[in-house]
């Protein structure tokens, strides 16, 4: 019981930041829903920005959560709840494929091809229950969180393949400036959070230089 409520605080925290893609994906849509019927070169074309975009948003988050998470977790929750920061540093690893699924559910839903969302969600389904059996009773919590990192894996490289067969996209090749500006402010966050810095300002810190790392490498 104990684990569990750490384990909850990890999950609250997280599902917070999955509230962003649905957010993009939704506004999208209906273009996403025009386009592919009418011009799958211009689909492809949003389809790939926009995949990016997701991807820009979700790698700060990510790395930046992983340093600072127990300055987070001290900030909401309290110190009697340090004990779920491990969990919550893998499961923010899960952002980089949960913000780029919610992209490519809604491209799949405009071809028509629900289906391949079936098929899915049962990849990820049952990977993670298997993955939970086999995780959980040597590694408690921190199991549960690799099974969910794992099993999201597993299934977004289905959707992610499937999808790239009906709308040749390529994003990919457009990631490595996005890259370059994740390290660079990953740097500077863990300069800052080993200086002690207050977690307000380094949050704030660290996506200014991100975004002036974007804007000099022109991205």
């Amino acid at each position: 019981a104990e684990e569990l409520g750490f384990y909850g605080v990890a999950i609250r925290l997280i599902q917070f930041l999955y509230l962003f893609p649905p957010l993009l994906s939704g506004s999208t849509f209906p273009t996403f829903a025009r386009l592919a019927v009418r011009d799958n070169e211009k689909m492809r074309a949003l389809l790939e920005r926009t995949l990016t975009l997701t991807f820009l948003v979700a790698f700060p988050i990510a790395v930046g959560g992983l340093i600072v998470a127990p300055e987070i977790v001290e900030f909401i929750f309290g110190k009697g709840y340090l004990a779920a920061i491990p969990a919550l540093r893998i499961l923010m690893l899960t952002l980089a494929t949960t913000f780029p699924i919610a992209l490519l559910g809604n491209a799949v839903f405009a071809y028509d091809k629900q289906k391949l969302l079936v098929a899915y969600a049962a990849i990820g389904g049952v990977a993670n229950v298997i993955l939970d059996l086999l995780f959980i009773p040597p590694f408690g919590i921190l199991g549960s969180a690799w099974a969910t990192l794992i099993s999201q894996i597993l299934a977004g490289a289905y959707l992610w393949r499937a999808t790239k067969r009906i709308s040749a996209f390529e994003v990919l090749s457009r990631l490595p400036r996005g890259l370059w500006g994740t390290i660079g402010m990953g740097g500077v966050t863990f300069l800052l959070h080993r200086s002690g810095v207050n977690l307000l300002l380094t949050i704030g810190a660290s996506a200014a230089v991100y975004a002036g790392l974007l804007l000099l490498f022109r991205e």
